[in-house]
């Protein structure tokens, strides 16, 4: 394999941790993966959108 993109991605299917892994993904995966929020805490969906958007976009 010579292109590293394919390669990164083929060492992230091996590992089976496959979500892609740059710094700047780090505020989506921390502000939108919390739907517990609004499942289990009853925070009304836009108000947790809102807020996830915010954190992200900081």
């Amino acid at each position: 394999m010579t292109d590293p993109l394919i390669q990164g991605l083929l060492d992230a299917f091996a590992t089976g941790y496959f979500r892609p892994q740059v710094e700047a993904l780090g505020n989506y995966w921390g502000n939108f993966c919390g739907t517990d929020q609004v499942f289990d805490a009853g925070t009304p969906a836009a108000d947790w959108v809102k807020a996830a958007f915010e954190g992200a976009t900081k």
